[in-house]
């Protein structure tokens, strides 16, 4: 019996027959994969400095015979940061969430004075401390702009002066995500025809996505066919934090092309292809994967995030409003906010008006989701079949899934497998993760989308026709969320705030169940949500709407 699996890397993603060519992510490229004398006693006394968080995790390599660990590294603010945070408790509006006890410290980032001195200020004291702690055994990866703290390869003796320090709060581990796609736009009642009441009407003009991913090819037909020399009308900017580089295009994995393509690729009738959610949106490229690799490091992914803050008005016409994540790791049982990194970078994101959507994972399981999505400020995304397509066998899932068999081809640390004898739309799919604190589902497998030019599975070779996964309804989510902001801007002359954004898709989706788990969440319906926005009215008191929405 032939089985299917995901590819795994940087996310979560989407699902292939078993293929040569594509393995299980290989957790952190390092040079100090070498052996190396372990001094067992440094080790026994840094796991027990409260500095550092996940201890085990952190230590594992370095007890293993590796020379560094990679690790994300925590610094006090600066007294002008603190000033900035007393300036933000005026702002009108606060994240659901960033109130409460434990939470990141909230900057209003939204306004760019703010936001410029917070940049300043956090610059030049990670910059500072790297400084001090400069030695042959500490190798940066990132710097981060938004949040006081860098992440690094070190060693033991290096890890035990930074825990030394004054200046830093706290240590943790740089993780590892992992890549988590017929089209389900008609599903979703994303597919009226222009020129009828919405959505028709609106096409995600004037509005911008980021796709954080394995990187977008500009050369494909309906990514803007080209760019001189890499950007063009449709993907209109991006970066390789990965790489530290301006090129975002990918080398061999078309993850994030597929992802592009379905959030906002140009309309047109190829095969089964016609168009991304939100065929007017533009895109931005953010390529979060190494050279050769299908994995992302946290340090990686809070670097595009903070790259999108950043550039988010780079286009005013087309603002940066909408992050698309379809990567993510581990298996958390409720909201995960003490992740306190990436907790803080998403945060950073939604406090500058931006919306995260980041798919829940695919390892089956019921209850619990991955991260980022089990953050709190970002919106979970699960994954129902659009049609039916007939039985899948085969979805490699999780141990801890609720629907699973002993099956050996799947990987090595999991080995199980789910099937899904029937299929029909609105179906949960057997591997798609969801829990009661989900945000949405949307659809998902045999998704028709594009591929890097020439290695598509289509007769034209640029559309891969089994994307699946929740990879794919994440993206799915964001064009509808490109599709709100386009409508209520050309309504109200203003865009929704992140919170505003939810709560439609929420208010105004199709509750599905998810039998596995009896979890009910809505599944997005774009239609309904856009017809749910106020009437052509400028408003001169937005805090009078904000009262209307619940917020």
């Amino acid at each position: 019996m032939q089985r299917n699996r995901y590819t795994r890397a940087a996310g979560f993603c989407f699902v292939l027959a078993l293929s040569p060519g594509y393995g299980v992510a290989q957790g952190i490229a390092s040079d100090a994969s070498a052996a190396a004398p372990v001094d067992k006693a440094q080790l026994v006394r840094l796991a027990s400095d409260p500095k550092l968080l996940d201890s085990n995790a952190i230590l594992e390599e370095l007890r293993l015979g590796a020379a560094t660990t990679s690790v994300i590294v925590t610094l006090t603010p600066t007294t002008a940061a603190n000033a900035l945070a007393t300036q933000s408790q005026r702002a009108a509006t606060m994240p659901a969430g960033a109130e409460k006890p434990g939470a990141p410290v909230f900057y209003d980032l939204s306004n760019e004075s703010i936001r410029t001195q917070l940049r300043s200020t956090v610059e030049s004291k990670v910059t500072q401390v790297i400084t001090q702690l400069a030695s042959p055994g500490l190798r940066v990866r990132q710097q981060f702009s938004y949040q006081f703290g860098f992440a690094a390869d070190v060693t033991a003796a290096v890890l035990q002066q930074i825990l030394a320090s004054p200046e830093v709060v706290q240590v943790t581990k740089n993780r590892t995500q992992k890549m988590y796609s017929k089209q389900g736009i008609p599903l979703m009642r994303a597919d009226i025809p222009p020129g009828t009441y919405p959505p028709g009407t609106y096409k995600g003009r004037g509005v911008s996505i980021a796709i954080t991913d394995s990187g977008v090819d500009t050369a494909h037909p309906m990514l803007g066919n080209g760019g001189s020399p890499i950007f063009n009308a449709k993907v209109i900017g991006g970066y390789n934090t990965a790489d530290k580089n301006a090129d975002p295009r990918p080398q061999g994995n078309s993850h994030g092309t597929a992802c592009a393509g379905i959030a906002a690729g140009d309309l047109t009738t190829s095969g089964d292809y016609i168009g991304g959610v939100a065929p007017e949106a533009k895109l931005y490229a953010l390529k979060i994967t190494p050279t050769n690799s299908d994995s992302a490091a946290d340090a990686d992914t809070i670097a595009a995030w903070e790259w999108v803050i950043t550039n988010k008005n780079n286009d005013p016409k087309n603002p940066i409003l909408i992050i698309n994540h379809s990567f993510g790791g581990g298996e958390y049982a409720s909201t995960c906010d003490a992740l306190s990194n990436v907790t803080t970078a998403a945060l950073r994101v939604v406090s500058a008006g931006i919306t995260i959507f980041a798919a829940s994972g695919n390892e089956g399981l019921c209850g619990s989701m991955g991260d980022p999505a089990c953050i709190s400020f970002v919106n979970s995304v699960g994954a129902v079949y659009d049609a039916n397509i007939g039985p899948q066998v085969g979805w490699c899932v999780s141990a801890n899934a609720c629907s699973k068999y002993p099956y050996p081809g799947c990987s090595k640390t999991a080995n199980f497998a789910a099937d899904d004898p029937t299929t029909a739309a609105d179906k949960v799919t057997a591997y798609s993760n969801s829990a009661s604190f989900m945000t949405l589902f949307a659809p998902s497998n045999n998704a028709y989308t594009t591929t890097i030019v020439g290695t598509g599975g289509d007769p034209t070779k640029n559309y891969d026709m089994t994307f699946g996964g929740t990879s794919a309804a994440s993206p799915y989510a964001a064009g509808a969320a490109a599709i709100l902001q386009s409508a209520f801007k050309a309504k109200t002359g203003v865009f929704l705030t992140p919170a505003e954004v939810r709560n439609y898709l929420i208010n105004n989706g199709d509750i599905i169940t998810d039998t596995k788990i009896a979890v009910s969440k809505p599944r997005v319906n774009l239609a309904k949500a856009v017809s749910a926005l106020p009437g052509d009215l400028l408003l001169p008191n937005r805090g009078g709407w904000r009262t209307l929405l619940g917020n």
